[in-house]
């Protein structure tokens, strides 16, 4: 995040721009990891064109997030 630059800090990520922590939906980001219900819930006003996919691997090895959401 520091040195690459490719993830807003939380001042950025939280300002009017990066739409108050919702950045995806600003059309300012090229990728986003996100739950598939958010696809349903937050984003019925984003009028960009966007897709799915699998998350990309680095030297061959796939990180992804590893909790689950339960009631």
């Amino acid at each position: 995040m520091w040195e690459d630059y490719f993830h807003p800090n939380g001042p950025n990520g939280n300002s009017d721009y990066m739409g108050q922590g919702n950045w995806f939906q600003t059309g300012h980001m090229a990728m986003d990891l996100i739950h598939l219900w958010y696809a349903g819930c937050c984003m019925g006003e984003f009028k960009a064109n966007w897709d799915t996919a699998v998350v990309p691997s680095y030297n061959g090895k796939v990180t992804a997030k590893m909790h689950a959401d339960t009631l």
